[in-house]
């Protein structure tokens, strides 16, 4: 009798948590389909984000920089020697139609 009574309480276990997993998952479904959100103070913008890095030197007045551009070719390369100086000038210019907020670094371990 008392293993009939333990089978009972066992399975009407089993059933409670089936339920209680059901309406769970019912909850969170009706959640993901019911929920929104606003925003007041961002703004999405669409446009173009086009931005050049020209560069002046001694002899060019803000010549593109391109994969082909020699650049720090003021001093010729067999005299690069502690105190050498060469002169870049970098302008970043964004010629699109959206803002832009940046920052530059350069690294010019292989130049």
């Amino acid at each position: 009798m008392e293993n009939k009574n333990f089978a009972f309480r066992a399975f009407l276990g089993s059933v409670l948590a089936l339920i209680l997993c059901f309406l769970m998952l019912i909850g969170t479904t009706f959640a993901w389909f019911t929920d929104s959100v606003s925003s007041d103070n961002n703004i999405i913008t669409a446009g173009n984000l086009d931005i050049e890095l020209y560069h002046t030197d001694k002899k060019a007045t803000d010549e593109k920089v391109t994969e082909t551009t020699k650049l720090f070719d003021d001093v010729d390369s067999d005299l690069w020697e502690p105190g050498a100086i060469a002169y870049e000038k970098f302008t970043i210019k964004n010629e699109g139609d959206l803002r832009l907020k940046y920052k530059m670094t350069l690294n010019a371990m292989n130049a």
